[in-house]
């Protein structure tokens, strides 16, 4: 999870560092799929922290695992001209049209541990599961010796 944390961060703040001689306070919008997942609280502080002193405010949404709730958010923050929006999908079909909304009014998109289907995404950032999982498998094998159950 610190690398993908680390990931978004550096993004980010690589984003900000090119519009930082501005002065007016630019947005950044975070539409996740909910904030009862403490991973994506952990995203949202992260992206906070990595904007302190600069121009840029974060927006953050959280969806509930309500995809057309998501989607109104999406269309919210559009309107709202964030110049960078950060999605983690509620699902990847229903996110793509509004990332393609966002894509015609000129705003880059970083989809974050889920994907889309449709749209044009500048950057995605996941974990591996399949190398969590093995991690996970190495970590029980060391802990419980074959032969010898939990």
């Amino acid at each position: 999870m610190k690398k993908i944390l680390t990931l978004l961060l550096v993004v980010v703040g690589m984003f900000v560092l090119s519009a930082c001689n501005r002065s007016k306070k630019l947005k950044i919008g975070f539409a996740a799929s909910t904030f009862q997942n403490p991973f994506f609280n952990d995203i949202k502080e992260g992206i906070e922290d990595a904007l302190k002193g600069t121009n840029y405010e974060l927006i953050s949404l959280g969806a509930d695992d309500d995809a057309s709730k998501q989607a109104g958010q999406i269309e919210d923050l559009i309107a709202q001209g964030v110049k960078l929006l950060l999605i983690n999908p509620v699902d990847s079909t229903t996110s793509g049209t509004k990332i393609k909304e966002a894509n015609e009014a000129g705003i880059p998109v970083i989809t974050v541990d889920r994907s889309s289907n449709e749209g044009d995404v500048k950057a995605h950032i996941a974990s591996d599961n399949v190398a969590g999982g093995k991690m996970a498998g190495e970590f029980l094998k060391s802990v419980c010796p074959v032969g010898n159950p939990v």
